[in-house]
């Protein structure tokens, strides 16, 4: 798979980063204990979390309407976990997550208004670096 040539790419640090979609504007605001940000877009918002503290995924596999798998990310294994949010404006999400080394996880959550608008977090998620 491969990224579509006009999203942007985005570097959290050297080395590490993804891409999103053209229509994404990053949106305000701060993480206390990590590099946190929101991209929002036409549909779907895009999330990243790089630091010691990230989701617990964990929590989500308890819900009945969560699916889970491994996931090959940036040449690790990661976890994708799927499913129907409710403490969001959107339908549908999916998180990707990843050690990052020294100790730090990524973690990308894809949340869309519908499971078809959502299979952007292929691309998303296939774009991730971590050198």
């Amino acid at each position: 798979m491969t990224t579509p040539e006009d999203w942007q790419s985005i570097e959290l640090e050297p080395g590490i980063g993804f891409s999103v979609p053209p229509d994404a504007r990053q949106a305000r605001g701060s993480a206390i204990d990590s590099m946190a940000g929101v991209f929002d877009g036409n549909g779907y918002r895009i999330t990243y979390d790089l630091g010691r503290f990230g989701e617990r995924l964990d929590s989500l596999a308890r819900d009945h309407s969560t699916q889970s798998w491994s996931r090959d990310v940036a040449g690790r294994k990661g976890i994708e976990v799927a499913f129907a949010p409710d403490d969001e404006p959107f339908a549908w999400a999916r998180i990707v997550q990843v050690g990052a080394g020294s100790g730090r996880t990524l973690t990308v959550r894809v949340t869309c208004e519908s499971i078809y608008r959502c299979s952007l977090a292929d691309h998303v998620f296939h774009s991730i670096a971590i050198a």
